[in-house]
């Protein structure tokens, strides 16, 4: 009862503060799984062992796994001897008790001991299988090198619980990963820099005299803003974006460029990369 209690509570967690945070963060997922509710689906949560007989017969597997999503229909069992078998029409995730209560302190014969701190270890593990069910396919090759999106989705909109496979120890990873679009990786942080360039469009119109006032820039500075790709992973390519025109750097070489708007030298940028993210909070 205490376990399953537990269950709701991640339950809960995932489906309301994790569905919120793929809202920021991955608009498609948050559509996904939206649509999947829409169509009256409905999930069959258990405790007890994984559904495969040949798992069965490993009792590693059996001791060790933590959840198991299975997105079709469904064969429950539970070995008493021989096995018997209930066919199932919802898609089920099963949890492991013995895992659980490792997850929450608390010895895997105890059924009296259980912490009220630690729902977020199994929020983050809730929303990753039931992703799983949303998605409807077998997981791609390499999923359990724990840094896909499924994975990253779960740690970080779980509540930035760092006990799934592949954790960094740091959820603007986790955050990057998740992330859909350009812009909602910027929601993970952000890097800005000024550029000196060739002016493009309607932007740096020169400020100079009368007889040129109409000058195009020839040089241009603008702020840019940059996903923390770099920043964070180090070898990925930085995704920028132009953001605003800040000045112009040079007028055309006939007009005169004293009485240019000038660019000052104190124009702050920003780094956040590695400010906290406000998603990591139930509170948000």
């Amino acid at each position: 009862y205490e376990r399953g209690l537990k269950i709701s509570a991640a339950a809960e967690c995932a489906l309301n503060h994790g569905r919120n945070c793929l809202k920021e963060i991955n608009r498609g997922w948050f559509n996904k799984i939206t649509s999947w509710f829409s169509r009256g689906k409905k999930v069959r949560i258990d405790c007890g062992p994984p559904k495969n007989p040949d798992d069965a017969q490993n009792p590693d597997f059996v001791e060790n796994f933590v959840a198991q999503a299975d997105s079709y229909d469904s064969i429950f069992w539970k070995s008493l001897g021989d096995f018997i078998v209930f066919l199932r029409r919802d898609p089920e995730i099963r949890f492991n008790p013995k895992q659980i209560n490792g997850l929450l302190g608390c010895a895997s014969t105890d059924t009296a001991c259980i912490s009220q701190n630690n729902d977020d270890k199994l929020c983050n593990i809730f929303l990753h299988e039931f992703m799983h069910h949303v998605e409807g396919i077998n997981p791609p090759p390499g999923h359990d090198n724990g840094i896909d999106t499924i994975y990253s989705c779960g740690r970080y909109c779980g509540g930035c619980a760092q006990n799934l496979m592949g954790a960094t120890g740091d959820p603007h990873a986790d955050c990057l990963r998740c992330a859909g679009t350009f812009d909602e990786k910027l929601a993970c942080g952000y890097v800005e820099e000024i550029r000196e360039e060739a002016c493009e469009g309607s932007l740096g119109v020169c400020h100079a005299g009368l007889g040129c006032i109409y000058g195009q820039c020839e040089k241009c500075k603008t702020l840019y803003r940059n996903t923390c790709d770099e920043e964070i992973f180090g070898d990925v390519p930085r995704t920028v974006e132009k953001e605003d025109f800040l000045c112009c750097a040079q007028c055309p070489s006939d007009c005169d460029r004293s009485n240019d708007f000038p660019c000052e030298a104190s124009y702050l940028t920003e780094n956040t990369c590695h400010d906290p993210l406000p998603m990591c909070t139930r509170e948000h």
